[in-house]
């Protein structure tokens, strides 16, 4: 399984994607659909070359550093924020606006996926 679950590197690797592309798609599910798995890498490949996308890498970055430094000091804070938001906790609008959003992309996308058309737009 080692060899499965690290072959999609050596395959960005040789075709110039960025790392992890292919893992990512593997993850979708490994359903042995090789289609759905390069059609996938390429959406992610593409969509990292773009500005948004650099900038998503960005701000994964910085959250993943802060959620860490916070586990260091909180050993249960995994499982405080496991899941879905509490609707009934947003107190700010910011947050209230960044929950709707999430809310209508995933309608949004969930249609595309079912298609395993990765690249829609």
């Amino acid at each position: 399984m080692e060899f499965l679950r690290r072959a999609p590197e050596g395959a960005d690797a040789r075709e110039g994607r960025a790392p992890r592309c292919g893992r990512r798609g593997f993850a979708l599910g490994g359903r042995g659909r090789s289609r759905a798995l390069v059609g996938a890498g390429r959406a992610v490949q593409a969509f990292l070359g773009t500005d948004a996308g650099r900038n998503l890498l960005t701000a994964y970055g910085r959250a993943a550093n802060i959620v860490r430094a916070e586990e260091k000091k909180d050993k249960a804070l995994a499982a405080k924020v496991a899941g879905a938001p509490n609707a009934a906790l947003l107190e700010q609008s910011e947050e209230k606006a960044v929950a709707s959003a999430l809310e209508e992309i995933e309608k949004a996308v969930k249609p595309a996926l079912a298609r395993e058309d990765f690249a829609a737009r």
